[in-house]
């Protein structure tokens, strides 16, 4: 834990605080952020060392935001993905309710073809046809012969 003076306590993985242990980091407490500014503004004292753990501290921040709108977008695209899934499925299911519907008509449909079908035979064989025709009017006008 850091105690910066613009964010207040910092708390910073353990693999972070490695590397500020090492000696080329430790330089950087040497080093003025600023120049020589503080010749000029005395407030103005802050290093190299402070500054890198800030700036370290602010993009953990940033790529935590990230992180957080990334998986609220990904579990909207996951939301709209399920209900898009269900609509599907209730499409589906509908579709095979309608289809079990359609082949009991069509199987219906088809019973009443053959029947119609050898119904129509019937009747053909019963029909009168010109041969008939030609052989009553044969026999009426032979009948008072």
């Amino acid at each position: 834990i850091f105690n910066d003076p613009i964010h207040g306590q910092i708390e910073l993985h353990p693999l972070l605080v490695k590397i500020i242990d090492t000696p080329q980091f430790q330089r950087l407490r040497q080093i003025k952020q600023l120049g020589g500014t503080h010749l000029v503004y005395p407030g103005a004292t802050h290093t190299r060392f402070e500054h890198s753990i800030g700036a370290a501290y602010l993009a953990g921040r940033l790529a935590k935001v990230l992180q957080e709108k990334q998986q609220k977008e990904f579990e909207k695209k996951q939301n709209e993905f399920e209900k898009e899934k269900k609509e599907f499925e209730d499409k589906r299911e509908k579709f095979e309710e309608e289809r079990a519907e359609f082949e009991k008509k069509r199987e219906e449909f088809e019973e009443k073809q053959k029947k119609f079908q050898k119904e129509k035979e019937e009747f053909q064989k019963k029909l009168i046809d010109e041969k008939d025709i030609l052989c009553v009017q044969i026999a009426a006008l032979c009948y008072n012969l």
